[in-house]
This record gives structure tokens, sequence and C-alpha cells, in this order.
């Protein structure tokens, strides 16, 4: 719910560092004002939390098993 209350708010910043309108830099200084995240950068926060997730499940290494030296035993990597 998050992510999608800010989303047109994410896709304006996602666009405003790719142009160069603005740099990454400002924006996480602003995003995070006195510490706490602000809800935009929460939200942004909750993203990148989904998008690591995604990635880790996608990973070789969580579907390959490492086999170890003792037959028909394996470890994970």
């Amino acid at each position: 719910m998050r992510i999608e209350r800010h989303w047109e708010d994410i896709l304006r910043i996602i666009g405003s560092i790719h142009t160069g309108a603005v740099r990454a830099h400002n924006v996480i200084r602003m995003l995070s004002g006195e510490g706490r995240p602000t809800p935009l950068g929460d939200a942004i926060a909750h993203y990148g939390r989904i998008t690591k997730t995604l990635h880790i499940l996608r990973s070789d290494s969580c579907s390959t098993p490492s086999y170890s030296s003792t037959p028909g035993t394996w470890m994970p990597r």
C-alpha cells in the first residue's frame, strides 16, 4: 500500500535523477529528514526490499546446491 500510494512520486524522482534534473545525493538527503525517512522515502525503501528479494530468489546460488566431499550430502552456498 505504501508503494502504491507514492508510485507517481517515485516515478517522478526516478525520471528526475535519470535526466540529471536532480542529483541522487540531494534526493537521498531530502527523503531522510532528521535521520528518519519521510513517507515517500519509506515507500522507496520498501520497493527496494522487493527488488532485493526477487534478485535473491532468482539467483543461481539459491537454486543450485553445492555438493560437499561426502557422497550424498549437500551444503547451501
